[in-house]
């Protein structure tokens, strides 16, 4: 493990994006809808981001982006809960407030008409029940998400980032002199049959699929560090250290969204 990682093990998990420290995203029981808008370059692509944040699109690259003035950011992120309208539960419970939150969200982003929508979710988030969702009820529920989004603006759709199984920070801590040990086979990390239904179902309702997995992963494993960037603050959330090293494939892989 290198001796300058950023961040550091013991300040990992409190390295978040700036939508947590200023109020932004939105708690379980929140079904505030109005989003946290950011920039004043009005000629700039507005540009709604819905979803958890853990993939970039909800932290550090839009922000470099929005401090270029490249774009209007508006951010729409409630733990635990996705965008596409599948049952929602949280510690086993039924989650209400977060169907509700997401019904007002889609309906002001339709209202709206923004440039280009961002979507992220947790493919494999647990029904009520523990279970996952299968990849038929996953492939149905994007469908409907991303071709009532699409018929008003441009839909991006993020892919899943691996989940580690445990927290990286705590799996270091005990393997200092071989991070290695910490590694996830990828075949580990992801519910592939979901992902791929999720790629299915945007590109056949007219959204875009965008996957950046490839830079977190090589074809046999995902790490839990790159250079001196530690990925990871849990197990399946990136760190904003982390985050702002993927601006440029984040904007590769955007290209023929924001013009």
């Amino acid at each position: 493990m290198p001796s300058n990682l950023q961040p550091s093990l013991r300040k990992a998990a409190t390295d978040n994006p700036l939508i947590y420290s200023n109020g932004c995203h939105g708690d379980k029981t929140s079904v505030d809808a109005s989003g946290c808008q950011f920039g004043t370059n009005q000629e700039a692509p507005w540009l709604p981001f819905s979803g958890t944040p853990m993939p970039p699109p909800g932290s550090q690259p839009c922000m470099r982006w929005l401090r270029k003035g490249a774009i209007r950011l508006d951010v729409n992120t409630k733990s635990s809960c996705t965008t596409v309208d599948v049952p929602a539960s949280r510690n086993g419970q039924p989650y209400h407030s977060c169907e509700l939150w997401r019904a007002k969200v889609t309906e002001r982003l339709v209202a709206s008409r923004p440039d280009v929508v961002l979507l992220a979710n947790r493919s494999n988030s647990p029904n009520e029940d523990g279970s996952l969702h299968t990849a038929d009820q996953w492939n149905a529920a994007v469908a409907e998400t991303v071709r009532t989004l699409s018929e008003v603006t441009e839909v991006g759709v993020v892919a899943d980032v691996p989940d580690m199984g445990a927290t990286p920070a705590i799996c270091l801590s005990a393997h200092l002199e071989n991070a290695e040990q910490c590694v996830r086979p990828r075949a580990q990390a992801f519910v592939t049959d979901l992902i791929a239904a999720e790629q299915a179902a945007t590109e056949s309702s007219g959204g875009t699929h965008l996957n950046l997995n490839d830079h977190l992963c090589n074809a046999a494993a995902c790490p839990v560090i790159v250079g001196n960037h530690l990925i990871y603050r849990d197990a399946h959330h990136l760190t904003a250290t982390f985050g702002e090293s993927l601006h440029r494939p984040l904007a590769r892989e955007m290209a023929g969204l924001i013009d």
